[in-house]
């Protein structure tokens, strides 16, 4: 697996215990939120437009652009779906 794949299962499994458990929850709330917030405050105020528009655009785009490369070069339907699957878990988790 690519280091970005196991990134983002880590980040998924994340989100997952956050929904479970209140203590990580929280954990995540008091700590993290605040500095990621922060951060994506700061990077959101030098635009003049929604930067989530930009990448659920982005997601479709990779959605499109992987179902036409699969299909023209006939890639096999587990290969798509591997490709599909990843890209399902970065939308899942960027929220």
């Amino acid at each position: 697996m690519r280091k970005g794949t196991i990134i983002g299962i880590f980040l998924l499994a994340f989100c997952l215990a956050c929904r479970l458990f209140v203590p990580v929850a929280d954990f995540y709330a008091v700590h993290i939120y605040p500095a990621v917030s922060y951060v994506l405050s700061l990077a959101g105020s030098i635009f003049p437009f929604s930067l989530e528009e930009i990448v659920v655009l982005g997601f479709v785009t990779a959605f499109v652009i992987i179902t036409i490369m699969a299909i023209r070069v006939r890639q096999k339907f587990t290969i798509w779906l591997k490709k599909t699957l990843v890209v399902a878990m970065w939308c899942t988790v960027w929220p």
